[in-house]
């Protein structure tokens, strides 16, 4: 048998890790909750970590009713 390493993908769900932006993005309780649990590394896909970490920019600066603004911060 010949040893091959085979390249997995590691389990993800792009549509809980939507879900949990979007609730982060209407709900300030929701980003309270959330960062006690996740950090950025634990989203796959490189535009939620890019979300998530604006996000929590935001948050960080205060500025939690600004959420619209975070489309500004990813692309900069």
């Amino acid at each position: 048998m010949d040893e091959k390493i085979i390249a997995r993908v590691p389990p993800n769900d792009a549509q809980a890790e939507q879900a949990v932006l979007g609730a982060m993005l209407v709900d300030k309780n929701a980003v309270l909750t959330v960062i006690e649990i996740l950090k950025p590394d634990d989203f796959y896909r490189n535009e939620h970590i890019e979300i998530y970490s604006a996000i929590l920019d935001l948050y960080n600066n205060r500025e939690c009713n600004r959420f619209v603004d975070s489309k500004r911060t990813i692309k900069t």
